[in-house]
């Protein structure tokens, strides 16, 4: 699933203004319904902003995985790191 986001939300709004609320609660619906697929389907959803990063919304077990891969990669270079002798 592909969720772009309007381009009218990622401009600066006056945040009391009724416009914005309904925009801001619009976003909110969209990004509820996307997290309950995420959820349901087990599938990641990307997330394209207009002219700025994309974001993925992965399920929690995957981005748990995924934090446990980096901390694995991280401990394995600083033991590497410690294990390779100095040339000088």
């Amino acid at each position: 699933m592909d969720v772009r986001c309007p381009q009218s939300l990622t401009r600066v709004h006056n945040p009391h203004t009724l416009d914005w609320k309904r925009r801001l609660a619009h976003l909110r619906e969209i990004l509820g319904y996307a997290c309950q697929q995420v959820a349901c389907t087990g599938e990641p959803i990307i997330v394209q902003r207009y002219n700025r990063q994309d974001v993925v919304i992965v399920p929690l077990v995957d981005w748990r995985f995924y934090q446990e891969m980096e901390a694995e990669i991280r401990d394995t270079h600083a033991a590497e790191v410690l294990v390779t002798p100095r040339r000088l």
